[in-house]
């Protein structure tokens, strides 16, 4: 390899692990925070600890619910706590909130498979740009031990999976089977991500299509396999076959609460994000460029990336449908798992340009839009935050731990 491409390729790279680093710099300083940084990082604790001994926390006379998605991320935070039980509580509550950054990493880096230059630099880039995009929806949201950072994790597993098929054309049968679980995990942890993992599933299929239509078929019904046991898993172990107790808590909190027509006419862009323009940017821009890109790119297997530009304004507009029904319970974050689609798309096109001039301006942009198209000013002030105050919150938990 050419000496001075590797030098530069370094320099890019350790360029690039500036502002990655920032960002797992507050991820940890969040994740080893020692008091409750959300009232419901409380109820989540009290899950965990009610799983490991045994008690179901849906039996409303022992256990005082406070979740309205779906059980997988207690179960996986009380896996945690069993296999490490030295870590804190907050540790385990939060443990996704580190996990995160490393994961969309993980996908930008296989999404970025095919790029000539810059891959390495790339990949880190990408995580303040889509990290801080998230975060500016809602500033706290990807520090707290609730269940939004774990589906964000798994479906950046589930996006880099997904590249991987794109590229190789094949798929192992263990690669299936753990891809499937990933399905059927993410949607048992919050379900209203289902367009978003839905539509990584579709493309996958369609990744694996193009070499082998029976190699498609045979991980379509692998996935649609393990989705049904499953549902028939959570129905029945967490719910103890009660299709009463399984709707309420899975979809009935909404379909009890949420009205159309409550909150006025859907919005195709709610004024909420228009108001903020550079949320908007962040949430847009990939759909943007993804389509601008397909136009004037006209890129190597071109049918699939007008199906994923599709796929994308898709769940655009389910996701802004289901933040509009659910406005007054709900958040801008409703919005978040669309960057892990469009993302994760805008990359694996942008890596089918073969000129490498293109793909250093693809990377210089990409580095400007992390130094002026982002809000950085919460991040910088959370985490000034979290540092400051940790010594005395330690301080103040040590009074507390005798009473």
């Amino acid at each position: 390899m050419d000496r001075k491409k590797v030098l530069l390729e370094a320099g890019l790279a350790l360029s690039a692990a500036v502002p990655a680093f920032i960002i797992l710099r507050l991820c940890y300083a969040a994740a080893v925070f020692p008091m409750e940084l959300e009232i419901r990082e409380g109820g989540a604790w009290l899950h965990v600890l009610a799983l490991k001994n045994g008690i179901s926390i849906y039996d409303h006379s022992l256990v005082a619910f406070h979740s309205s998605h779906g059980p997988v991320d207690h179960v996986l935070k009380t896996i945690l706590h069993i296999l490490m039980p030295w870590l804190s509580s907050q540790a385990v509550v939060r443990c996704f909130v580190l996990l995160l950054p490393f994961a969309l990493f993980y996908m930008a880096f296989e999404c970025l498979r095919k790029l000539q230059y810059g891959r390495l630099a790339t990949a880190l880039l990408v995580v303040p740009a889509a990290h801080i995009g998230m975060a500016n929806l809602r500033d706290y949201n990807l520090l707290v031990g609730r269940s939004d950072p774990t589906v964000l994790t798994l479906m950046a597993i589930q996006a880099a999976l997904t590249a991987r098929f794109f590229y190789l054309g094949k798929a192992s049968l263990a690669w299936q089977i753990f891809y499937a679980a990933l399905v059927s995990l993410s949607f048992f942890t919050i379900w209203r991500c289902a367009p978003v993992e839905g539509s990584l599933f579709l493309l996958a299929v369609y990744a694996l299509a193009r070499s082998s239509a029976r190699e498609a078929m045979k991980f379509t019904l692998i996935t649609c396999g393990i989705f049904i046991l499953s549902t028939g898993l959570v129905w029945w172990l967490n719910f103890g076959g009660d299709s009463a107790s399984f709707y309420a808590h899975m979809v009935g909190i909404f379909m009890t609460y949420v009205r159309v027509g409550v909150y006025g006419p859907w919005q195709i862009v709610p004024d909420e994000l228009l108001n903020d323009r550079l949320s908007a940017m962040a949430v847009l821009a990939p759909l943007i460029v993804l389509g601008l890109a397909l136009i004037f790119t006209l890129p190597r297997r071109l049918h699939f990336f007008t199906f994923a530009f599709v796929l994308n304004v898709v769940c655009y507009l389910l996701l802004s449908y289901g933040y509009n029904q659910n406005k007054g319970g709900g958040g801008l974050y409703y919005f978040s798992p669309i960057f892990i689609l469009s993302w994760s798309c805008m990359l694996m096109l942008l890596a089918q340009v073969s000129a490498g001039r293109i793909q250093l301006a693809v990377g210089s942009l990409l580095a400007l839009y992390i130094a002026f198209g982002l809000n950085w000013d919460p991040v910088t002030r959370k985490l000034e935050n979290l540092e400051s105050k940790r010594q005395e919150t330690e301080a103040f938990r040590a009074i507390l731990t005798p009473m």
